[in-house]
């Protein structure tokens, strides 16, 4: 058994040499992938002026010092130390709700990219500190006042949000009376119906006026409205009656509450009314011996699909009095 392990030595050992010549050869031939961390890589601000120019003080809160991962060939991945990563994050790009900024990494070696490294940061985004900014949130109101000058208004409207936040300088925000969104004037209502539109929101002072300020940052800028487009229109009330009082007696007014009555519908059904007439029947003076009021319900006696913008109900106030 001895005598076995020894025979042909000399084969053997020489078969142990080649096989570690050989892996140390493919070793050091072979590029294969690895992944390296590299820590302490310092972050640089851009565009910081994008900042100042609006009368912000900053500080970098978190994320000054990042580390990056990168992954390639090892012989290129091996060259690579923490100054050769270039990490970037562009003010321009600042959230000013969130106060952070995206990192932006890069590997740059002699002057020159390097492309076919992959160079991940372990921290997305630096936290700053933003100075004299307050953000403030407003109810969405929308305005729809200009309709008015053509006889309509927008109904059946639901704003797809409630509120917007609004960031800027101290000053700025407390100037701030109102979020909104308003329908432009001229708006064509000719042959419209219905509205779908795309609108721009903007921060009014309490004078009614925009702030165009340069530190001003609405959470969202615009907001599509849809609705209904109708016709309002103001038409006289005409009535009549029936019966006569008892004998004996007389009348000597019939006074309504309201003389007009102001309605509102598609244009096309609107433009077909004149005037809001009541039946004969509805005020019945048969046997009537004393003063007597009849409560009219207006809805009653409008097309479908008309509404009443003015009081529903009209008393008819009638004076009778015993006649001489």
């Amino acid at each position: 058994m001895k005598k076995n392990i020894f025979k042909n030595m000399w084969l053997k050992i020489i078969s142990v040499v080649v096989a570690v010549i050989v892996w140390i050869t493919l070793a050091n031939t072979y590029d294969g992938e690895v992944s390296v961390t590299l820590n302490n890589v310092s972050v640089q601000l851009t565009n910081i002026n994008s900042v100042t120019d609006k009368g912000y003080s900053y500080e970098i809160l978190n994320g000054g010092k990042i580390s990056v991962n990168i992954t390639g060939p090892k012989s290129k991945v091996s060259n690579i130390k923490s100054n050769d990563i270039v990490a970037t994050a562009d003010l321009n790009n600042l959230n000013m709700f969130s106060n952070s900024v995206d990192i932006d990494v890069s590997i740059v070696k002699d002057g020159e990219k390097v492309k076919d490294i992959i160079v991940t940061p372990n921290t997305s985004s630096v936290i700053m500190g933003i100075g004299n900014k307050e953000i403030k949130t407003f109810p969405l109101e929308f305005d729809s006042d200009s309709l008015k000058a053509t006889d309509h208004v927008l109904t059946d409207f639901k704003l797809p949000f409630d509120s917007v936040t609004v960031s800027g300088k101290t000053d700025v925000i407390s100037r701030v009376s109102a979020v909104k969104a308003v329908l432009p004037e001229g708006f064509d209502v000719k042959n419209t119906k219905k509205i779908s539109e795309n609108m721009t929101i903007s921060a009014y002072d309490a004078d009614g006026d925009v702030i165009n300020d340069p530190s001003i940052i609405l959470s969202r800028n615009t907001v599509k409205i849809e609705g209904n487009i109708q016709k309002v229109k103001t038409v006289p009330l005409t009535y009549g009656t029936t019966g006569s009082v008892q004998n004996g007696y007389v009348v000597n007014s019939i006074t309504p509450s309201q003389k007009e009555v102001t309605i509102q519908g598609n244009d096309d059904v609107i433009d077909g009314i004149t005037k809001i007439e009541i039946p004969e029947n509805a005020i019945n003076l048969t046997d009537v011996s004393s003063d007597k009021t009849f409560k009219i319900w207006l809805p009653d006696y409008v097309p479908e699909g008309v509404s009443i913008k003015s009081d529903n109900f009209v008393n008819i106030d009638v004076d009778v009095a015993k006649q001489n």
